[in-house]
């Protein structure tokens, strides 16, 4: 699992470099960001070009997809495919596409893993994949259903430094409590994919070593917020956590 994950993370670069290339800059480093196409199983990067392209990962076939009107017009192998002959596939398509900004593999950020060479393939397990999109059809459901039962608004994107599928979102009525909260990859906080939610009071972090209330999940004292593996999670017990975190939030701010 971890290494289609840090695969995976990989390949979501090509994602990150089109909205680099292709977009206009967000302060929040948002245009980088993809979302989870849940019905397509798939990765998808936001709009661009007079064409309402996107780029994706379509998990289920390990391919690259060139999106049109959320239609694949185009797809390579990722396993068949070189790092240099993507780039080269992307850049192609660009241009047949009329996207004037040229596609450019370059980032203001690094990735924990050793540096992808120009003849590197990429190779996948189908049950691993298989794994991860139930993951993220879980977490997607989760955080839609969320945002709703409470009222909140935010996109749910995944941000490609990181590599989690996360929300953030104003929780009170005036607007001074933020709550980030997301299924994020194994790390030194768990060995496992994992949700997570944390708080900021006023732009500082809320300390959650003294909170309490919660059924599932834990607070840490290593890292202010609350975790919760996914092994065996579906998307109530998901939903659950990530409400009573923000209760918690709420009654000791």
């Amino acid at each position: 699992m971890k290494k289609t994950i840090e695969q995976l993370h990989l390949v979501a670069q090509y994602l990150a470099a089109a909205g680099i290339s292709f977009l206009n800059k967000e302060l929040d480093d948002s245009h980088t960001n993809v979302g989870w196409n849940s019905d397509k199983k798939r990765m998808e990067t936001h709009a661009f070009g007079s064409g309402n392209h996107q780029l994706a990962i379509n998990l289920e076939r390990a391919h690259l997809e060139w999106l049109k009107d959320g239609f694949a017009t185009d797809s390579i192998d990722l396993q068949q495919n070189t790092h240099s002959s993507i780039l080269i596939w992307i850049s192609a398509l660009a241009a047949k596409n009329e996207i004037k900004q040229p596609y450019s593999y370059n980032f203001h950020y690094d990735l924990p893993y050793a540096t992808i060479g120009d003849n590197d393939k990429f190779t996948f397990k189908a049950d691993a994949l298989n794994e991860i999109i139930a993951q993220l059809n879980i977490g997607q459901n989760a955080f839609e259903t969320f945002l709703d039962e409470n009222d909140l608004a935010s996109p749910i994107r995944i941000w490609p430094h990181h590599f989690d599928l996360g929300v953030y979102a104003s929780i009170n009525s005036e607007g001074s409590i933020f709550m980030a909260a997301g299924l994020a990859i194994p790390d030194s906080l768990v060995d496992d994919l994992y949700y997570y939610a944390s708080a900021y009071n006023d732009g500082t972090e809320v300390v959650s070593k003294n909170l309490t209330g919660l059924t599932i999940g834990d607070w840490r004292s290593d890292w202010n917020g609350a975790t919760l593996p996914s092994s065996q999670i579906d998307a109530i017990k998901a939903i659950n956590f990530l409400n009573e975190a923000r209760k918690e939030f709420l009654n000791h701010v």
